[in-house]
């Protein structure tokens, strides 16, 4: 029976100490340790608020009129709701009970 437990721990250290099974030790959990780090950093990002003045050359008055009541935040909200509303009337029932729509 002591020879078995000899064979066993030559075969276990031979394991052990290839270089492989050293890599995969230290590299398994560091890749671990990294995707748990960098994975919630990746998914939080922010966009930046986009700020800033808007300068339009129009001599003839007629674009400027209609692009500032189309960039006001009300009716930029608005047409974001519109869309919404549209992209849910199309979507399957499962996905509007999700929602909480109803139709």
């Amino acid at each position: 029976m002591k020879r078995i437990g000899y064979i066993a721990a030559r075969e276990f250290t031979a394991t052990v100490m290839t270089k492989g099974f050293l890599v995969g030790l230290l590299l398994f959990p560091a890749l671990i340790t990294l995707t748990v780090t960098v994975t919630p950093r990746i998914l939080r990002q922010r966009s930046v608020p986009v700020t800033g003045v808007v300068a339009v050359v129009d001599p003839t008055g007629r674009v400027t009129r209609e692009l500032r009541t189309t960039i006001t935040p009300a009716a930029i909200a608005g047409r974001r709701d519109e869309l919404a509303r549209r992209a849910l009337a199309v979507a399957p029932a499962a996905v509007r009970d999700l929602a909480g729509v109803s139709t």
